[in-house]
């Protein structure tokens, strides 16, 4: 049986489909994506990257975007892989991949709901990079001045991007439009050190009220 070892449940909001599903679960361990009824029963699998880490959809749900890092735990080493999969909800097929070429083991992943373009991290390099689905291309990168970003999260104003740096055990915030330097910020917990992943959980579950999402 195939393990979806990080499981995130969404809620597929379309019209007429030939897949019909209550819910689509990143499959980490696979490497796919499976399609749920409300039941939690299967209705479809589909093959995409090795150990995906993350996933988001495009702003009308037509498709959905996963990082395919390619090694299943970050404290591995390996050079992983370096693309993003698209699915198509409708038909519940792969779509197409995204090749980011150097940037490898992408993993944190959020959508621009205005422009739809992604947010998207990647560990080899520690980078930020913004990326056009609808291109197919990167059209912006950014050394966020950390190690191992694990996710990424736009705010709902569009004004900031935030990173979290599990190595370096900071958060990284630069302008949306501009992706120019601008803060980096230690968290701390009792005086230790938080993984900077943790507080990003915390502030997606406040966050997101899109019906679509369930966290």
């Amino acid at each position: 049986m195939r393990h979806a070892c990080f499981l995130l449940l969404a809620t597929i909001a379309s019209g007429a489909a030939d897949v019909k599903p209550g819910y689509v679960a990143v499959e980490k361990v696979s490497g796919h994506v499976g399609f749920f009824d409300s039941g939690g029963k299967i209705l479809k699998e589909v093959k995409i990257g090795g150990h995906p880490h993350e996933m988001t959809f495009s702003p009308d749900g037509r498709y959905l975007y996963t990082t395919d890092n390619g090694v299943l735990w970050m404290t591995e080493t390996g050079q992983g892989g370096n693309t993003v999969s698209i699915i198509d909800t409708r038909s519940g097929s792969l779509a197409g991949t995204i090749d980011l070429g150097k940037y490898r083991r992408p993993h944190g992943i959020d959508v621009d709901p205005k422009t739809g373009k992604l947010l998207v991290t990647t560990e080899l390099p520690s980078m930020l990079l913004m990326i056009d689905p609808g291109a197919r291309k990167i059209v912006k990168e950014y050394d966020i001045k950390g190690k191992a970003p694990h996710l990424v999260i736009l705010a709902n104003d569009r004004v900031w991007a935030y990173t979290s740096n599990t190595d370096t055990g900071t958060l990284f915030r630069s302008p949306f439009e501009q992706l120019r330097p601008s803060s980096c910020a230690t968290i701390t917990n009792n005086n230790s050190l938080e993984e900077p992943g943790a507080v990003f959980d915390r502030w997606r579950r406040g966050r997101d009220s899109n019906p679509r999402y369930s966290f």
